[in-house]
């Protein structure tokens, strides 16, 4: 990953990727970490070595927010 960015020189990360799978992080949480934490974090330390001025993580909603009360969300739905 480190030539990707010397090579490009992003000025701008969008950090979207994960392992999504519940099921495999319950079974399998060291994969889980793996992948996820120091993925996010091998990303940031590429970003701070080439001199990225912005980095956007994404997280999902049921990581932030927990279980919808109804669906589809929509812009009136409670947040807890």
């Amino acid at each position: 990953m480190a030539e990707i960015f010397d090579r490009e020189r992003p000025d701008v990360v969008n950090h979207h990727a994960a392992q999504m799978d519940v099921r495999r992080s319950v079974a399998q949480p060291l994969f889980d970490a793996d992948v996820n934490i120091l993925g996010s974090l091998n990303l940031i330390e590429c970003a701070l070595k080439t001199g990225v001025r912005r980095f956007v993580y994404v997280s999902t909603g049921g990581a932030v927010y927990g279980e919808p009360e109804y669906l589809p969300c929509d812009e009136a739905h409670p947040i807890p």
